[in-house]
């Protein structure tokens, strides 16, 4: 059940926002939120249009998660390092798509398992942008959501292991910008969180037992704080909670 709920989450994002831009599809590049509530169109920092559209991004995450072995009802902590790029593209100014590739190296309960080749994609929804009535700097309350799917395969010659992960929130923040008194070397800055849906399962093979395994829980939540430098230039660092913690920081730089 907690595997359907995921998967249908995600590709109710993907129909709504097909829907979306299939009615609206040259309005929608000039949204830069699906709901702009502000007096000027300054939210996302960075959207232009034109090459400004693309974006390269380097993930770096440690990833930690109690995982079920499905034959004996054992928990065991499931520890993963990633280091994956990504191509990302405005699709709408409300919409980014991505694809991404890159490395990583599991262990389960301190087994090594053997670095691996990780693909996977997703979708960043802009929801809300909403200018709240501060005198000085603007400040505006944002709603957000994504969802991810990520695949892998590890192992040598005696431990393998063959897992997919879909990842899936929505998150409220606040954002400052422009930020005027610190001149141009920072243009936005603002904290997030919000509740997460993961679902992590697959296979492994150790010592040549293999066992189904998959996610204990799934339901958590994400706070974070990000940074946008200039126009090409942005950083955010999140921490994720289910049952155990995980850390994630990405740079994106935009040409």
């Amino acid at each position: 059940m907690k595997h359907q709920t995921v998967r249908i989450v995600f590709a109710w994002a993907v129909l709504c926002c097909t829907t979306v831009l299939a009615a609206d599809e040259a309005g929608a590049d000039r949204r830069r939120y699906m709901i702009n509530k502000t007096d000027k169109a300054t939210p996302h920092a960075g959207h232009k249009g034109g090459w400004n559209r693309w974006a390269v991004e380097l993930d770096g995450r440690h990833q930690e998660r109690d995982i079920v072995y499905k034959e004996t009802d054992q928990i065991k902590e499931w520890e993963i390092n990633h280091l994956a790029l990504s191509v990302a593209y405005d699709a709408a100014g409300w919409l980014t798509a991505r694809a991404s590739a890159g490395g990583a190296d599991p262990d389960i309960q301190e087994t090594e398992i053997g670095n691996c080749l990780v693909w996977g994609g997703g979708l960043d929804i802009r929801i809300l942008n909403y200018q709240l009535p501060v005198e000085r700097e603007p400040y505006y309350f944002r709603l957000n959501s994504r969802a991810q799917y990520h695949s892998a395969e590890s192992g040598d010659s005696q431990d393998t292991a063959a897992w997919e992960e879909w990842f899936a929130d929505i998150t409220a923040g606040i954002t400052r910008h422009p930020l005027e008194d610190l001149g141009y070397s920072l243009q936005e800055v603002g904290v997030y969180m919000g509740l997460a849906l993961s679902d992590i399962s697959g296979e492994v093979d150790l010592a040549g037992v293999p066992t189904d395994i998959e996610e204990d829980g799934g339901v958590g939540m994400v706070a974070g704080i990000h940074f946008t430098f200039s126009d090409f230039i942005g950083l955010r660092l999140e921490w994720q909670y289910f049952d155990l913690s995980s850390f994630d920081g990405k740079v994106t730089i935009r040409f």
